[in-house]
């Protein structure tokens, strides 16, 4: 499943911020030139792959 994770591991008042600020401007368009596959190797994320996407393959 896509996502786009904003915050990670701070404390509950720094997420509450997190969220007012997120929330005030969804929902919210974007082009993206790749996008990566992670892996979390149960300490960390890592990147594992990167895939290039030409002009005109989103929604496919």
């Amino acid at each position: 499943m896509p996502h786009l994770t904003v915050a990670d591991g701070q404390d509950d008042a720094a997420l509450d911020e997190v969220e007012a600020a997120v929330l005030s401007t969804l929902p919210f368009t974007a082009r993206v030139a790749s996008v990566d596959l992670m892996v979390h190797d149960g300490t960390t994320w890592q990147t594992r792959a990167s895939f290039a996407l030409r002009e005109g393959d989103a929604g496919r």
